[in-house]
C-alpha cells in the first residue's frame, strides 16, 4: 500500500513537471493615448505608474504629447500631397517623376526622424 502511495505521489509531480505548474507572472500596464493624426502614444510600466488623458500620456512621472508625432505626420502628409502635384504636372516621363521623387525624399529627410511614440520607464 506504501508503495502505491508514493507511485502516485510520483506520476502526480511528474504529471504537474510536464504539465505545468504554476508559472512566474509579471504584472505590467500599458496607458495610451490617441493623436489627431491617428498615431498612438503609448506607456508600458512593469513598476511605477501611467495614465494618460486626450492627447498625452504620463509614464512615471513624464508627460509626453502629441505634438511632436501630429507635426511630423502633417510634414509627411505635405510631402504627399506635394509628390502628387509634381507627379500631375508631369508631361513627359522623365525626367519629371524622377525629379518628383527626389524632391519627395529631400521633402521626407526635411521631416526629420519619427518621433517616439513608445514610452516605458
Amino acid at each position: 500500500m506504501r508503495r502505491a502511495f508514493v507511485m502516485i505521489g510520483l506520476m502526480t509531480v511528474v504529471f504537474l513537471a510536464t504539465w505545468g505548474g504554476p508559472t512566474l507572472v509579471s504584472a505590467t500596464q500599458t496607458c495610451t493615448a490617441t493623436c489627431s493624426g491617428g498615431s498612438t502614444l503609448t506607456c508600458t510600466v512593469a513598476t511605477g505608474t501611467c495614465s494618460s488623458a486626450s492627447g498625452t500620456v504620463t509614464c512615471c512621472g513624464q508627460t509626453h504629447d502629441c505634438v511632436a508625432i501630429n507635426a511630423y505626420n502633417a510634414c509627411r502628409s505635405n510631402c504627399t500631397t506635394e509628390y502628387n502635384l509634381c507627379r500631375s504636372r508631369c508631361t513627359v516621363r522623365d525626367p519629371c517623376l524622377s525629379d518628383c521623387n527626389d524632391a519627395q525624399h529631400a521633402c521626407w529627410t526635411d521631416c526629420g526622424p519619427r518621433p517616439v511614440t513608445s514610452f516605458s520607464c
